[in-house]
């Protein structure tokens, strides 16, 4: 059970930065770069977090580091796939 909690916190997380990509989209049509910014932040926050867990903490808080690093990055991933599938969307429906 604990495996699917991670799942949907992992989830609501890359939708929370899907939505904020999708309303930079709406804002910034022209301009391809700014919609793949809130993934790319996610991304080095967790890349940012499994350096501190490696090299900055000590007994099991780099557990909770590391932890919070599969989340980030997790849900870079969705908030990334989302633009390049606007992306797609955008040059076939033109």
């Amino acid at each position: 059970m604990v495996q699917f909690t991670l799942l949907l916190y992992i989830t609501i997380i890359g939708i929370v930065f899907s939505g904020i990509a999708l309303l930079i989209y709406k804002f910034e049509r022209n301009r391809p770069l700014p919609k793949y910014l809130p993934g790319i932040i996610l991304f080095l926050a967790g890349v940012i977090l499994i350096i501190k867990a490696k090299w900055f903490s000590e007994g099991m808080e780099g557990l909770g580091y590391i932890i919070l690093a599969i989340l980030a990055i997790g849900g870079s991933i969705i908030a990334l796939i989302v633009p390049a599938v606007l992306d797609v969307y955008k040059k076939y429906h033109q």
